[in-house]
């Protein structure tokens, strides 16, 4: 008997060390570049990174590799969202790299680049949210 719990222990054990071994939305290390702006306050900028970074914490079997903002590829890409309404002011679209462990459900062990996280606000004055994200 006294074997069998500790075997059960065992095992309990090795697979809470698995576990924890799995990318939890591994943020850890990330490389960030705040960019420069003529649209975005530093300030603005660093939020709407500190959104996404929130954000990926909650992203199991993903390591976040590196975050950034480049103006003119976000300005590039805004488009669909001035036209639905949203001012261009309210629209920020920060990019990165990340990439999945085996357990990850829709890309186990791949890397993904130039992911693209749209962040919108009703006004400056608002918190940034993410309203979609890919490619």
């Amino acid at each position: 008997m006294k074997k069998a719990i500790l075997f059960s222990c065992i095992i309990t054990i090795c697979f809470s060390f698995a576990a924890c071994t799995r990318y939890r939305g591994d943020v850890k290390n990330v490389e960030i570049d705040y960019g420069s702006s003529d649209k975005f306050s530093e300030s603005e900028i660093e939020s709407a990174v500190n959104c996404v970074l929130d954000s990926f914490k909650e992203a199991d079997g993903c390591k976040l590799l590196k975050l950034w903002y480049d103006e003119e590829k976000s300005n590039s890409q805004i488009g669909r969202y001035v036209n639905d309404g949203v001012e261009e002011a309210n629209v920020i679209i920060i990019f990165s790299d990340y990439k999945t462990d085996s357990t990850h459900i829709t890309g186990p062990n791949q890397t993904f680049n130039n992911w693209m996280s749209i962040l919108i606000r009703n006004n400056p004055n608002d918190e940034w949210r993410i309203d979609d994200s890919g490619y």
